[in-house]
């Protein structure tokens, strides 16, 4: 496992507190956006100082080790990261877990839509913290076509569909906010 080998990839994405699952569903369902199904995740992420290291397990038995940096920021922002496929998703927690520890471990519900083949909306409840809507549009190196600007303006107009309100904007991780207890409160 080299995380460093697999390929450099990004997205510009968004996270927004909702109150409404079912409501965020009916409204990507509206905008033609085709639903991926839904899956249970754990992500662990470690203690590497200012770097972004997680293992994500999926209820379909997926895992992956993905490394990533993004600021942290409620506007849309770009995100770069590495994804890497775990087979021994156990022991690799365990022997990155007895390298660098483990900082704090995020279980989530997460709803999966894509939007025009290009954006991924997540519809997520996160253990101990509630709902959340995330945009990701993914950029891919072999369409220059759909730029960060592009991809910009694609989470711009989502944001306006989904009636996103400022006050709903989310600038930290799940990791972050776990890890600092930090319950957000609908509508704030």
């Amino acid at each position: 496992m080299n995380l460093a080998r697999e390929p450099l990839r990004a997205n510009v994405e968004l996270k927004a507190r909702i109150d409404d699952r079912d409501a965020a569903s009916d409204i990507a369902r509206g905008l033609g956006a085709e639903e991926e199904g839904e899956r249970r995740q754990v992500d662990t992420y470690f203690s590497l100082g200012r770097y972004r290291l997680k293992l994500r397990e999926t209820s379909n038995g997926e895992a992956w080790l993905i490394g990533y940096s993004r600021p942290d920021s409620p506007d849309p922002r770009k995100s770069q990261y590495r994804l890497t496929p775990v087979e021994d998703a156990d022991g690799t927690r365990k022997l990155l877990g007895k390298q660098w520890g483990v900082k704090v471990i995020v279980r989530k519900w997460r709803q999966v839509f894509i939007w025009q083949n290009r954006v991924r909306i997540h519809i997520d409840q996160v253990e101990t913290l509630g709902d959340f809507l995330e945009f990701e549009a993914v950029l891919d190196p072999d369409d220059p076509e759909y730029d960060e600007g592009a991809a910009l303006l694609d989470v711009s107009r989502l944001v306006h569909d989904f009636g996103i309100a400022d006050r709903d904007l989310v600038s930290t991780s799940y990791s972050t906010l776990v890890q600092n207890g930090q319950e957000i409160p609908s509508g704030t």
